[in-house]
């Protein structure tokens, strides 16, 4: 079960919202095993071109609020993912490493629309009940899959973060492995054309939101200043 718990970000939504597990083999830069960052460091005027300010306005290694102890480029194509969502419709996307924690497992991807009110109809799709239910049952049958037994059903519970953006959205599913308080954290945000998608996957979870917290401030200054 310990095993399985630790594999937890591969088998819930790390996987699903921002990138997850499951299509590249790449391993893990030597560099990064050993703390040192591989991302290109920041420039002070984000690129002109969509794909460029997507790229820029994803929070780096340094900006998350654990220190990172390892990092790899792992996607996959899962359908409630906004990587498939709006693969046809995104002018642009893009995704973090998986940044992995003592605590935390972090991924986040972001997507710029052509226009804010193209930007505002993904969300609403994003957020909707229907791919709530979608990222829920993922989960679900994922937990079972990797504990091998049944379990009970998932808890949802709202995250009360200050809202970020023209439109944010923030809950946790806990994750019902016995003997481990395992958890993962959804956050959304909608600033201008840009969406930002982001998993927290935790074992255990914390009892305060300090990091989410300091991880959405940290987002929201690099989105807005990749939109100019």
């Amino acid at each position: 079960m310990q095993r399985w718990a630790r594999g937890l970000a591969c088998a819930a939504i790390a996987a699903l919202l921002a990138a997850g597990c499951g299509e590249s083999k790449a391993p893990t830069p030597a560099g990064a095993r050993h703390g040192a960052t591989t991302t290109t460091p920041a420039v002070a005027t984000p690129p002109h071109d969509d794909a460029g300010r997507a790229q820029f306005a994803l929070v780096r290694r340094a900006d998350v609020p654990d220190r990172v102890i390892d990092q790899n480029d792992r996607r996959n194509h899962a359908e409630c993912s906004p990587r498939v969502l709006f693969r046809h419709s995104a002018a642009a996307i893009a995704t973090t490493p998986r940044y992995v924690t003592a605590r935390a497992r972090v991924q986040q991807s972001v997507l710029l629309f052509r226009d804010a009110a193209t930007a505002a109809a993904a969300y609403g799709r994003l957020d909707s009940r229907a791919n709530r239910r979608c990222i829920a049952h993922y989960t679900y049958i994922e937990a079972v899959r990797r504990a091998a037994q049944a379990l009970t059903a998932l808890t949802t519970q709202t995250l009360l973060l200050e809202p970020v953006g023209q439109r944010s959205t923030s809950y946790r599913l806990s994750i019902p492995i016995p003997g481990h308080a395992a958890a993962s954290d959804v956050l959304f945000n909608r600033i201008g054309r840009a969406l930002s998608s982001v998993s927290v996957v935790w074992d255990p979870a914390p009892t305060d939101l300090a990091f989410e917290e300091a991880l959405v401030r940290k987002i929201a200054a690099r989105v807005r200043t990749a939109l100019g």
